[in-house]
């Protein structure tokens, strides 16, 4: 079985997802949505083997997070699996703690986490 992802990889994205944070943060503030309000947030993680991610998908599910199929990604040799989170107070704080959380989960079954969105 081949390796998807790596730490350096993983810290690379931690970086990233915590600047999309603070963007997405501010418009969905600019939407209406208050600080610190309950949201749940869809998410995306890729790998290149549906395995991991059903791995993935189980240990989320026994945390409460609702998850959707495993399925093959537009990407060739890449896998997709989404879900929903359990209710999130929304703040930059929050959001930061809490997709390093999903990357470094990620990291651990060799999933890379892509990120997440909220409809509004």
């Amino acid at each position: 079985m081949s390796q998807y992802t790596t730490e350096e990889i993983n810290n690379e994205n931690i970086i990233e997802q915590k600047k999309m944070n603070r963007h997405t943060f501010s418009i969905l503030i600019g939407k209406g949505y208050k600080e610190f309000e309950e949201a749940e947030l869809e998410f995306y993680f890729y790998s290149d083997d549906p395995l991991k991610l059903e791995k993935l998908a189980e240990h989320l599910s026994s945390k409460g997070y609702e998850i959707d199929v495993v399925e093959e990604s537009s990407s060739e040799n890449e896998f997709v699996l989404d879900g929903t989170s359990i209710a999130i107070n929304l703040s930059i704080e929050n959001l930061n703690k809490w997709t390093t959380e999903m990357c470094n989960l990620g990291l651990s079954h060799d999933c890379e986490f892509s990120g997440w969105e909220l409809e509004i």
